[in-house]
């Protein structure tokens, strides 16, 4: 994986650090530009079971044939005496779906892939600044993660590319206004359904997929561990200090 980053191949050079976290290895590289450390990245290693490869499922005509595993992990709070669990991950599908938009001649889907583009810079860039600046991020960058705004996503592709594929979308600024307003009603009510997890909405848009297994008939509010406080500052974020920055002032109404 390392030999194929860009990124360290433009590094002079490089160190890595390796701490034990059971059950992951968390590990630390650290970027050298001639002599200067100038990024680092952070990678958890943790056990797990590849439980098989789903050869039913498939996107745009093509079969996925997407991995299905179980990742070990702490549980914060269980009701026996176990601390462990095996927590089944569906990231093959997510890789797999973003991979097809981001090569797709569909110009719709290039849109919304480069409206969450646009966010996720937006985040990497406010977080940057504020560790360069001494300062704290804004709330919405603290809040949110990168998997939240992709879940953003796979809900656009799904209503604007196959459920209401006549909704105008002419440009990538129409993809983020979309991207942005759906954005804001989660916030607002501070929850973000897992787009995997429940609905018809999957097995519409993948064909095959199936939802009863492994717990995936669950449906899951990715927002559920976030305290409700936070949620509001995050929201209140978002209209005082992303959406100007954007220069978005029509969504923020």
């Amino acid at each position: 994986m390392l030999d194929n980053n860009r990124v360290l191949k433009k590094a002079s050079s490089f160190r890595v650090y390796r701490k034990m976290n059971p059950p992951a290895i968390n590990v630390t590289i650290e970027l050298l530009y001639n002599d200067s450390i100038k990024k680092k990245i952070d990678v958890d290693l943790v056990p797990a079971y590849l439980l098989q490869y789903d050869e039913r499922a498939t996107y745009q005509g093509h079969h996925m044939c997407c991995p299905i595993h179980a990742v070990c992990k702490w549980v914060g709070e269980v009701h026996c005496d176990e601390k462990l669990m095996w927590d089944v991950k569906i990231t093959g599908y997510e890789k797999h779906i973003i991979d097809i938009a981001r090569q797709s001649t569909d110009g719709r889907k290039l849109c919304i892939m480069t409206a969450l583009r646009i966010v996720k810079t937006y985040f990497v860039k406010k977080a940057k600044h504020a560790k360069d600046q001494a300062i704290a991020p804004p709330q919405i960058v603290t809040v949110l993660k990168s998997y939240h705004l992709k879940q953003i996503a796979f809900y656009l592709l799904y209503f604007l590319c196959h459920k209401f594929p006549y909704f105008p979308l002419p440009g990538a600024e129409t993809a983020l206004g979309y991207f942005l307003d759906l954005l804001k009603v989660c916030l607002r009510s501070k929850s973000l359904p897992h787009f995997f997890y429940g609905g018809t909405d999957v097995c519409t848009m993948l064909p095959g997929f199936r939802q009863n297994n492994y717990g995936f008939q669950l449906r899951y509010n990715m927002f559920q561990k976030i305290n409700d406080e936070f949620l509001a500052r995050a929201a209140q974020s978002f209209k005082e200090e992303m959406i100007p920055d954007l220069f978005f002032f029509r969504w923020c109404k």
